[in-house]
């Protein structure tokens, strides 16, 4: 499965440590969630309907497309979204549930505006009991 977050400028970890508040950092995650949201609802997905759950073991991919900079795949913050999948797609984030997760920077001048790309991989065909 994979969910497009068209126009979104992923997250990175210099900006959640740059705010010594948390309630700056709950607004920065929040924000995030109602991306993922909003793209699972453009997908036809129902958030919290509880039809969409993979219950296997998955790898997560987070692949970030910059149009003018890119920033350090080490630097995108792929935590915030995979727990915006939590009760959604994923039944948990647990290592039960998610065995890897990848993030990728991409420089990509000519689609022309930023994005960021969750490939969710089914690593297994046998559901979790």
């Amino acid at each position: 499965m994979k969910i497009i977050l068209p126009y979104c400028r992923a997250l990175s970890w210099n900006k959640i440590y740059s705010s010594p508040h948390w309630t700056v950092r709950r607004e920065l995650a929040d924000e995030a969630h109602q991306e993922v949201i909003s793209a699972l609802l453009a997908m036809g997905i129902a958030p919290l309907s509880g039809k969409n759950l993979i219950k296997q073991r998955v790898d997560l991919v987070f692949t970030a497309y910059y149009n003018i900079r890119a920033v350090d795949s080490s630097n995108i913050c792929g935590k915030v979204y995979e727990d915006a999948l939590k009760g959604i797609i994923l039944v948990d984030d647990s290592l039960k549930y998610v065995r890897r997760v990848t993030t990728q920077s991409i420089l990509d001048r000519q689609k022309g505006s930023p994005r960021l790309e969750i490939d969710i991989i089914p690593i297994d065909n046998t559901n979790i009991k």
